[in-house]
């Protein structure tokens, strides 16, 4: 493997070598399916945003219909 271009951070190896908990792991498994930076919420949207991939974070499929009487 070729030497890294910046300094690795600190206890590299520990961490990706580490077991994901659940939520880590459903979080991971999200962001496969739908496209999506797997990291820190503004980290994420602001990633996508430069890459052009604001769609995975919209919800999935039409928009609900307002039943009436639930106008504002």
């Amino acid at each position: 493997m070729a030497d890294w271009l910046v300094d690795r951070p600190r206890g590299w190896l520990r961490r990706v070598n580490q077991a994901e908990t659940a939520a880590e792991l459903d979080a991971l498994r999200l962001c496969v399916a739908r496209g999506r930076p797997y990291g820190g919420a503004e980290w994420a949207e602001r990633t996508a945003r430069r890459l052009g991939l604001e769609n995975p974070f919209r919800s999935r499929g039409r928009p609900r219909k307002e039943k009436a009487g639930d106008e504002a």
